[in-house]
């Protein structure tokens, strides 16, 4: 059930740092009761999502380094257009500075590079 979700998720315990966890469809084929979260390399460590939902916090999916880059180049991105947006008309030389600034603010958004 739900393989399109195959893959690592971050998940905890109340309270406690979250740990990788790996869902894998492959783990239901009969039961739903038997379904679900392996939370490690025996069979009985797999949790059903009710048990799961009751005993655990959902954080997320672990991401890959290129979806990562990808969501990081976005929001720079978005950050760039905001300084590109606070440009005043250039009417004088404090407008002309001030939008210099804006500039240089912008292309260095754009430029940091790949994330460490």
């Amino acid at each position: 059930m739900f393989p399109e979700r195959d893959g690592w998720h971050w998940l905890s315990l109340e309270g406690a740092s979250p740990i990788p966890v790996e869902w894998n469809a492959d783990h239901a084929p009969v039961a739903f009761d038997d379904w679900g979260w392996a939370l490690g390399d025996y069979d009985d460590d797999l949790h059903s999502p009710e048990k799961a939902a009751k005993s655990m916090c959902y954080h997320g999916p672990c991401l890959t380094p290129t979806q990562i880059a990808e969501m990081l180049a976005a929001e720079r991105e978005r950050c760039a257009k905001v300084c590109e947006e606070r440009r005043l008309p250039d009417f004088s030389m404090p407008e002309q500075w001030y939008n210099n600034g804006c500039d240089h603010c912008s292309n260095a958004i754009r430029n940091l590079g790949a994330a460490p």
